[in-house]
């Protein structure tokens, strides 16, 4: 509100946390397109979903709170773990979705160029 200095937050305010789901963070380890329907339903995926979610509680639980070691050791996958810290550092980047489709994370700096100008301007042709 106009009575307010810009970012202001009142001090009761539950902090906001954005996250992406565990499953495509698993897909994401194993070197799967998550935004590739049959990457997000492979049977290795949803069998490391249930054994973790199984030996350490619910997703929000593994995404949020549990320990690094906790995941190594449920899982084994150091490239899981590195992705469920980046994500709670706020270090994984993510493309915009647009019009019903999901934004796309962006594991390396390159692919981020690469995808950033898709469509080709009138200038490219001359």
């Amino acid at each position: 509100m106009a009575d307010r200095p810009r970012g202001f937050k009142p001090s009761n305010a539950i902090p906001y946390v954005s996250t992406l789901p565990l499953h495509e963070l698993i897909a994401l380890s194993y070197g799967l397109d998550p935004s590739y329907e049959g990457a997000l339903s492979a049977r290795k995926v949803w069998e490391t979903y249930r054994s973790l979610t199984s030996k350490l509680g619910s997703e929000y639980f593994i995404l949020l709170e549990t320990s690094r070691e906790d995941v190594l050791k449920a899982t084994g996958n150091v490239e899981l773990v590195e992705l469920i810290m980046a994500q709670r550092a706020g270090l994984l980047r993510i493309r915009p979705g647009f019009d019903g489709v999901y934004g796309k994370p962006i594991l390396k700096p390159d692919e981020e160029k690469r995808l950033g100008k898709t469509s080709k301007r009138l200038e490219d042709f001359l």
